[in-house]
């Protein structure tokens, strides 16, 4: 028997499988041809028609009766689609793409007949109806739908059709009438109420801000959208309304430490990272949700404040140049409009409070750096504005590092501008509260010794806590009192060298002369702190100022500068040997002519450094001659409070030696036969001794009662008795006129 072959049967290979399974799948999915149609519908682009298809199967047009409404030629769609009740999967290859070709060419135009058919609105009132957005099918058949209309909609259609055609009518008939003119009364009425809801809408986001600043913060952007409204006629009002309570939310909402950003913080934590040696994985931290709240709210408070300085800067820039005065190519003077010029001005008041009340937030050093430079703007009250607000910083500064800031900006403009600025740019290192300074250390060279670990036999754990523990002791120490001291003293000294720097340049080089008098009152505040290096090259070059004839100072500067070389001379008298008989002569020759009533108070502290500081000193011409110059000089001014005094300054020279100043009040003592030499400008050959002070007699006819008590006091010598009236003569003196001027300024 011939046993049968079996034919071995291969088995399918996972390719063919795969293909069996995929067209399994696509049966019920649609394909590219339908997408594409699908997608041509959907986005309302043109079909492009196959004419070879269609002249291969050619189909005849079928003819359907017109009908009026939607409803009807849906139900005939449907009675000649009979054949597409079966799905597509049974039909065979021929009928398909048959159906395929009816459907991309009938389906089409039956819908272009059907939206064709539908009856418009304005020809029949019966049966109107709305159009809404079409139905699309599986098939990409699109289905019109429509609704009734109301009879107010058809009401308010047909009004709106009335006058759209009513328009075009008029418009090809006559020309369109002009618009009714607005007369001043109704613009200035508009503008009033547009202006109350601005102002109105400003109150209400700035008291939600204000009620809840941590979840109403992103009002902040409502509010600054209204710096730049488009609105001709509130836009520079409610300008200037915004940046005004802009000025104050930050500064009530503002916190009192400086706000770190994301990317130093993130800064941060990479660094962490990367220091973490034994840790392999670093999750981050979960925050919570009243963390996140305060995260958001310090971002967002930052951003907008930014965005403020930027806009407050520019408007300052723009508004308010170097000069005012703006040259044309013509060389025409053209003046820069009120109103700009106004919103300038007002920018830098808002960016001056700014600094003052937030100069320990964020962005201080770029608040700083635009006020400084507009304090040499030419315009007077800008600045003003800056200077006082740079020495108010100065005066109220306890811990030297924003003094020494202002001090390196203002030197950086000076050298900038070549000094070429305003006295009250200087005057501003006046405003420094600086009494002491740290003295001048050597360099040191020290090697920094590392622990030796393994003398010590410390494991690894050990020595990474040893390492902490350094660390913190360090930061503990920074924290003490006595190292706040010593670093607020560095500063200091850092910020007179500086200081210092500036005035004597000014001194040797003679930039500008009218800085002179500010260089010589700064020197005379801070003369105590002058190295002694410096100072016999500075008595010597002060001495050639005041004798000289063609010199820059005036009289209050040659106050300053005598002030200046005595509280030097009185601070080192040890170490400095210089005769200052050549700067009594100059002093003496100062008094007459009078000096005007607001350098009083210079001659009350040279009087005091000059006189009764120094009265072991001072021989007997010199102290008669002084005490008749005194009085000579009184006769010629003009306000009561300074000759009050003066007066008493002349109390305290008296008691200094009664027996000498007793000569003054005797009309037959005779000294050596010469008359008193009133023009002579010698303290110590005018002969004063030959002389009486006939002044007080005439002060007595005075008005002034508190004059004329003085006089008489003086003239009895009651007050010769009284020890304390040489110590404190001065105080004295200066504290009745500091009252005085505050009496004068609250009766105004």
């Amino acid at each position: 028997m011939v046993k049968s072959s079996k034919k071995s049967i291969k088995p399918k290979s996972r390719s063919k499988m795969t293909r069996g399974k995929k067209k399994q799948a696509n049966l019920g999915k649609s394909s590219k041809q339908e997408k594409k149609f699908h997608q041509k519908v959907k986005f309302n682009i043109p079909l492009k028609k196959n004419s070879s298809i269609y002249q291969k199967n050619k189909l005849q047009p079928k003819k359907q009766p017109q009908i009026s409404t939607m409803e009807t030629d849906i139900n005939e769609d449907d009675d000649d689609d009979n054949s597409l009740i079966l799905p597509l999967d049974m039909l065979s290859d021929e009928e398909n793409e048959q159906i395929n070709i009816q459907i991309d060419d009938e389906d089409d135009n039956e819908h272009v007949e059907s939206y064709e058919r539908l009856p418009r609105s304005s020809f029949s009132n019966s049966n109107q109806q709305r159009p809404l957005l079409p139905i699309k099918t599986d098939r990409g058949q699109l289905i019109a739908q429509s609704t009734p209309i109301v009879e107010q909609e058809i009401q308010d259609d047909d009004d709106d059709d009335e006058q759209a055609e009513e328009e075009p009518t008029s418009s090809h008939s006559s020309p369109s009438p002009p618009s009714k003119p607005v007369s001043i009364v109704e613009l200035i009425a508009e503008r009033d109420r547009k202006l109350n809801e601005t102002k109105q809408t400003i109150v209400t986001l700035c008291d939600l801000i204000m009620k809840s600043p941590y979840e109403e913060i992103s009002n902040l952007k409502q509010l600054r959208l209204l710096l730049n409204l488009g609105d001709p006629l509130i836009s520079m009002t409610i300008r200037k309304l915004t940046i005004l309570s802009l000025v104050e939310l930050f500064h009530d909402i503002v916190p009192g430490y400086r706000i770190r950003s994301l990317k130093e913080q993130t800064k941060d934590e990479n660094d962490e990272i990367k220091n973490m040696k034994n840790k392999k994985q670093t999750n981050k931290e979960n925050l919570s949700k009243d963390v996140k709240i305060i995260r958001h709210f310090e971002q967002t408070l930052l951003k907008h404040y930014q965005y403020f300085l930027h806009f407050l800067e520019q408007c300052a820039k723009k508004s308010l140049p170097d000069n005012h005065l703006k040259k044309n190519k013509n060389k025409r003077i053209k003046t820069i409009e009120s109103s700009k010029l106004n919103l300038g001005r007002l920018a830098i008041q808002c960016l001056c409070k700014l600094l003052t009340y937030l100069h320990h937030f964020n962005f201080r050093t770029n608040l700083l750096n635009v006020i400084v430079q507009f304090m040499a703007n030419s315009d007077s009250i800008v600045r003003q504005q800056c200077c006082n607000c740079i020495s108010d910083l100065l005066h109220n500064d306890h811990t030297s590092e924003l003094s020494l800031e202002v001090v390196r900006f203002v030197t950086r403009l000076l050298k900038t501008r070549s000094y070429a600025v305003e006295p009250c740019v200087l005057d501003v290192f006046i405003s420094l509260n600086i009494r002491e300074i740290s003295p001048i250390e050597e360099k040191k060279l020290e090697k920094s010794l590392k622990p030796d670990y393994r003398s010590q036999k410390l494991s690894r754990r050990d020595r990474r806590q040893h390492k902490e523990k350094q660390e913190l002791n360090k930061l503990l120490e920074n924290k003490t009192l006595a190292n706040r001291q010593e670093q607020r003293l560095k500063l200091n000294r850092q910020i007179i060298e500086l200081i210092f720097l500036n005035y004597f340049r000014l001194l040797k080089r003679r930039l500008n002369l009218r800085l002179m008098p500010s260089v010589c009152e700064g020197l005379a505040k801070f003369a105590n702190l002058i190295n002694i290096e410096y100072m016999d090259d500075l008595i010597t070059c002060f001495y050639d100022e005041l004798s000289s004839e063609q010199t820059g100072l005036n009289q209050r500067a040659k106050f300053h500068c005598l002030i200046t070389v005595f509280s030097i001379l009185n601070r080192q008298q040890v170490l400095i040997h210089i005769d200052p008989q050549r700067f009594y002569a100059l002093f003496y020759s100062l008094l007459l002519p009078c000096p005007s009533d607001l350098d009083i108070d210079l001659v009350i502290k040279l009087i005091q450094l000059m006189l009764i500081d120094r009265y072991k000193q001072l021989s007997k011409n010199k102290l008669l001659a002084f005490i008749k110059r005194l009085l000579t000089m009184i006769l010629h001014l003009q306000l009561n409070k300074s000759i009050s005094a003066i007066l008493i300054m002349i109390k305290g020279l008296l008691t200094i030696s009664t027996l000498i100043t007793e000569q003054l009040f005797d009309n037959e003592f005779s000294g050596s036969g010469i008359k008193y030499l009133w023009e002579l400008n010698d303290p110590e050959y005018c002969h004063a001794q030959n002389t009486t002070l006939y002044e007080l007699i005439l002060l007595k006819t005075t008005s002034d009662k508190y004059i004329r008590q003085q006089c008489e006091e003086i003239l009895s010598g009651k007050f010769q008795m009284d020890t304390h009236v040489l110590r404190s003569c001065q105080e004295n003196a200066l504290a009745y006129l500091q009252l005085t001027d505050n009496n004068q300024q609250l009766e105004k």
